[in-house]
């Protein structure tokens, strides 16, 4: 976590100083699109360590271009399971999706319900759920609408954490 906060505050050096708040922002859609996909590339500790070093007042239109990023790779899972995009994964595991869809349009909500929590709290992981709905049918607004919403709330918290630390030391 230390070595990303060094090198964020590298990068305005890198790039000229005048470019850094972009860089910052495409860094930040780039990050998090590769970690929609890939589970070892964790966005909330690249979003603490970015808190640490940009400008307070991006905080929201960071954490925004962030949740985006994320939301694209979702989209991409999300189609896969419509079959849209070819993932061997989803035909070997159609009865385990069909048994997760009825225990969850048995919860108060429904899809949108389970599609929030998975999205801001994890569970059940946005990864997987992001394929169970393409698979399912959800409608891709309802997917993308819910989804950027739960992210946006997770990611806007995790955010928060250094500038709250911050200005209660300060």
């Amino acid at each position: 976590m230390h070595d990303l906060a060094l090198w964020l505050e590298s990068l305005p050096h890198m790039v000229g100083g005048s470019a850094s708040i972009p860089a910052l922002y495409v860094t930040s859609f780039v990050v998090c699109i590769l970690s929609g996909f890939l589970p070892f590339v964790n966005a909330e500790a690249y979003l603490l360590a970015l808190s640490t070093v940009a400008p307070a007042e991006h905080a929201v239109p960071l954490t925004a271009t962030a949740t985006l990023g994320q939301m694209v790779a979702k989209s991409g899972l999300f189609y896969g399971g419509r079959g849209a995009i070819r993932v061997r994964a989803v035909a070997r595991w159609k009865g385990r999706i069909d048994q997760a869809h009825e225990r969850v349009m048995s919860w108060p909500g429904g899809t949108g319900a389970a599609l929030f929590a998975s999205a801001s709290v994890g569970i059940p992981p946005f990864y997987a759920v992001s394929v169970v709905a393409g698979t399912l049918g959800i409608p891709f607004g309802r997917f993308a609408v819910i989804g950027f919403l739960g992210r946006f709330l997770r990611f806007g918290s995790v955010y928060a954490i250094p500038l709250l630390v911050r200005s209660f030391y300060s």
